[in-house]
């Protein structure tokens, strides 16, 4: 029962946000595990208290959930709602990133276009967390484009085409933020910055990926 409203028991508050689920789990609550998993307030504490997120897909995992990237979708939208302040959008990334390990890309593309804009309107666009966002967009962008080209293989005429067309878009709006952040990250941290490191892996695995070898050794 504490696991459920760990914030009434501050004694031990920090051990029930980061062991709460299993033992929720544990006694195969998984209903109650899975709202709150869905609760972004919640979930945001696990994350304050080191909660990482190969953890939470885990947790998923046991739950056994068929669709918790539209789940979550609909709880991103709700919470965005809110006037979000620096945790708030920690918690934002740190879906956004829970999204990318866990192939959630179609819900990974929505959650991180909110992330991304709540960062520009309360930091600026040329702050490097809200670049950091724009670099996952842009990974985002790019991986739900190869889904969608997979998808066409098995569609015909007009369904193909809007598939196409929608793919490729997002190709293009992938390059233009993952470039973007890699170059714009790099002028304010250096090259040897781990966030930059990381935006230019996104960049550069983009480049190879559209057949631009030679301009992803550049970046690596």
């Amino acid at each position: 029962e504490a696991a459920l409203e760990p914030g009434k028991y501050q004694k031990i508050s920090k051990y029930l946000y980061r062991a709460g689920i299993d033992h929720l789990l544990d006694v195969n609550w998984s209903d109650k595990a899975k709202s709150m998993l869905l609760n972004l307030d919640h979930l945001g504490r696990m994350f304050e208290f080191g909660k990482e997120n190969l953890e939470i897909l885990q947790y998923w995992l046991r739950v056994g959930d068929d669709n918790p990237e539209a789940a979550y979708i609909c709880s991103v939208e709700k919470y965005a709602h809110q006037n979000l302040d620096d945790k708030g959008l920690n918690t934002l990334k740190e879906i956004s990133d829970l999204c990318v390990i866990s192939g959630w890309y179609t819900a990974g593309v929505d959650v991180s276009r909110i992330s991304f804009s709540h960062h520009v309107d309360k930091l600026g666009a040329s702050h490097e967390l809200s670049l950091q966002a724009e670099s996952t967009l842009g990974k985002l962008l790019k991986e739900k484009a190869w889904l969608l080209e997979v998808e066409s293989i098995q569609l015909d005429g007009i369904e193909q085409n809007e598939n196409l067309k929608e793919s490729e878009n997002m190709i293009q709006q992938s390059s233009k933020y993952l470039l973007h952040a890699w170059n714009e990250l790099e002028g304010k941290l250096g090259d040897e910055n781990p966030k930059v490191q990381l935006a230019a892996n996104n960049a550069a695995e983009f480049l190879h990926s559209i057949g631009k070898k030679e301009s992803a050794r550049d970046i690596y």
